[in-house]
C-alpha cells in the first residue's frame, strides 16, 4: 500500500499526535511482509553432529582482566586495538562524512554529558560540550541529557537533549540550533543518509512505557511520515530507555520490534516508507553445535545464562561471539564450528562484528555503579 510523504507543520500536528494514541494506525501488512525472515544465522544449514571437530578451548592471552573500555579483537582473541576509558555508559556506532573525502564509520562514546568520537586508529577525540540553552531538560535518563543521531556530516549532525527537545549541532564547535520540541520522550533518532530527514522513535502515548511512534521530519522539522506503535523494545515502564533507529537507504528504516506480538527480544523491522511493506528479521541463535562446544569449556553454563549472541556475517556463518552471566560474572567466549576452537575473552559485552571481520566488546565501570546501552542495530 502506498504511504504517499507529505509535509506538514510540524508543531500544530506533533501536538496532536503526541498527546495520546490508542488506536494502532499503521500501513496494510501484505502476506510477503508479514513473513518473519531469520537472518543468515538461523537460515546456516544443518552440520552432522558426528562429524563435528574435537573441542579445543584456549584463553585469549591479551584478556586484560582490568581492562574498562572497548576492545577491538580478531578470531583467536588477540587484542587488534583499545579505547579505554572507566566513564563510557554508552556507545553508538556512527557514520563520519567530511567535506572532500569518503565516509568512514567510527564509535560515539558517551560518558553522561559529553560524547567522543572512537576512530578506527584507535584515537579518541573529545567533542565540545554543547552549548545548550537555558531550559530544563524534562526526561531523567541513565546515560545522561545527550543523544546524538548516528551521522556527522561536515562535522553536523541531530542532538537530543534530555529525551525531549531536538536540534541541529556542529560537533566541531559544540554550537547548537533548535529544531523542536516535543511532549512526548524521544527515545531515539537517526539522520537520513543525504542529512536532509530525521527519523525520531517518541513515545506511543506520552509515557516513559515500550511502544514508540515512528516519525520523519525533515530538516526544519515539518513532518513528512507517522506511524503508530512501529517500535517497541522489552523493558520497565517509568524508566526512560535509549531506542536504537537505522536507515538502511533514504527511503527504508530499520527499527526495533522486541517484544511486538511473538516477536522475541531483539527482533527488527525494516519498513519502507514509499510503500509500508515491513520485512521482520529475527534475532541470531546459537546452533547446538556451537553450544556444545561452550558446555565442553565451561560445564556450568546452561542456555538460560546466555544473554546475547552475535553470528559473524557470512552466507553459512561458523563463529559466533557469545555474551554469558553465570555466577555473577559476565563472560565473552568465541566458538568456531569448522575448527572447534573455544576462547574465552574474558569480561565484557560483545557489541558488534566489523566489516573486517573483528569484533567489539565493552566492558563499563560496574563496581561504580555506572550502567551500560549499546544503541546499535547490528546486535
Amino acid at each position: 500500500m502506498s504511504v504517499p510523504i507529505k509535509p506538514v507543520l510540524l508543531l500544530s500536528s506533533l501536538l496532536l499526535m503526541l498527546g495520546g494514541c490508542s488506536d494502532r494506525n499503521v500501513p496494510e501488512r501484505t502476506a510477503e511482509a508479514s513473513e518473519s525472515k531469520r537472518e543468515t544465522a538461523l537460515a546456516s544449514p544443518e552440520r552432522s553432529l558426528e562429524s563435528k571437530p574435537e573441542s579445543k578451548v584456549s584463553i585469549a592471552q591479551e584478556v586484560e582482566p582490568d581492562f574498562l573500555g572497548i576492545r577491538e579483537v580478531d578470531g583467536q582473541g588477540k587484542t587488534v586495538r583499545k579505547w579505554a576509558s572507566d566513564r563510557w555508559n554508552m556507545v553508538q556506532p556512527v557514520t563520519v562524512a567530511d567535506r572532500g573525502s569518503s565516509e568512514r564509520t567510527a564509535l560515539l562514546a558517551y560518558d553522561g554529558q559529553q560524547a567522543q568520537l572512537l576512530e578506527q586508529d584507535g584515537t579518541i577525540e573529545t567533542l565540545p560540550r554543547p552549548e545548550w540553552p537555558d531550559e530544563e531538560a524534562v526526561f531523567g535518563t541513565d546515560y545522561g541529557e545527550l543523544l546524538m543521531t548516528d551521522r556527522i556530516v561536515d562535522g553536523e549532525a541531530y542532538a537530543i537533549r534530555g529525551g525531549q527537545n531536538l536540534y541541529r549541532i556542529n560537533a566541531q564547535t559544540g554550537e547548537v540550533k533548535f529544531v523542536m520540541r516535543s511532549d512526548s520522550p524521544i527515545y531515539g533518532a537517526a539522520a537520513s543518509p543525504s542529512g536532509e530527514r530525521i527519523a525520531l522513535l517518541v513515545s506511543s502515548n506520552g509515557k516513559l512505557e515500550t511502544f514508540a511512534d515512528l516519525i520523519v521530519l525533515d530538516g526544519e522539522g515539518r513532518e513528512m511520515y507517522r506511524q503508530q506503535e512501529a517500535a517497541n523494545v522489552p523493558h520497565s515502564d517509568g524508566f526512560f530507555y535509549a531506542y536504537p533507529v537505522e536507515w538502511t537507504d533514504e527511503h527504508t528504516l530499520l527499527v526495533p520490534r522486541g517484544g511486538f506480538g511473538d516477536m522475541p527480544p531483539g527482533a527488527k523491522c525494516e519498513i519502507d516508507l514509499n510503500t509500508g511493506r515491513e520485512t521482520m528479521t529475527l534475532p541470531d541463535s546459537l546452533p547446538d553445535e556451537a553450544f556444545a562446544l561452550l558446555r565442553s569449556a565451561d560445564g556450568e553454563i546452561g542456555k538460560n545464562d546466555l544473554t546475547g549472541v552475535l553470528a559473524q556475517p557470512g552466507q553459512t556463518p561458523s563463529v559466533y561471539a557469545v555474551a554469558e552471566w553465570h555466577g555473577g560474572v559476565k563472560g565473552v567466549w568465541l566458538l568456531d564450528i569448522d575448527s572447534g576452537k573455544t576462547v574465552k575473552l574474558g569480561p565484557g559485552d560483545p557489541l558488534k562484528w566489523t566489516d573486517e571481520g573483528t569484533l567489539l566488546i565493552a566492558r563499563n565501570n560496574e563496581e561504580a555503579g555506572i550502567g551500560f546501552v549499546y544503541l546499535g542495530m547490528d546486535k
